[in-house]
This record gives C-alpha cells, sequence and structure tokens, in this order.
C-alpha cells in the first residue's frame, strides 16, 4: 500500500483512490496504525458516491471482523 501520505497527497489534489488504497486504509485504521489526524485528513479531502458507499462497506466488515477477534 502506499503511504497514507501518499493518499492524502493525492486525494488532496483531486485524484481517485483505488478499492486496494480504500482497503489499505481501513486496514490502516483498524490496525491502529494510522494516526487520527491522517484519519481526519484524508475523510475531509472528500470522496466520490461510489467510494463513499466502498468505504462504508470496507469500514463495516473491517470493524466487524476487529470485533470478532476482540471476543
Amino acid at each position: 500500500m502506499s503511504r497514507i501520505y501518499d493518499i492524502i497527497k493525492k486525494k488532496r489534489d483531486g485524484g481517485r483512490l483505488t478499492s486496494t488504497e480504500i482497503r489499505g486504509f481501513i486496514r490502516g485504521v483498524t490496525r491502529g496504525t494510522i494516526p487520527d489526524y491522517q484519519v481526519a485528513a484524508l475523510l475531509m479531502a472528500g470522496l466520490s458516491g461510489r467510494r463513499t458507499a466502498l468505504l462504508s462497506i470496507v469500514l463495516f466488515v473491517g470493524v466487524h471482523a476487529w470485533v470478532e477477534q476482540r471476543q
């Protein structure tokens, strides 16, 4: 996966995130390897409707797996 800084910069500059980048972002969030301020920066950069839907699905699956691991 690209470094989170590169993904934030790409989105800030008007680029489109790939499904792999979004999945990697969620993986980093659920593992705690991406700091809160970088999560906020990416979310503030905005996502298209399709990417928002993908983010929601991947986030749901990631959080579900995270909860399952802790039980």
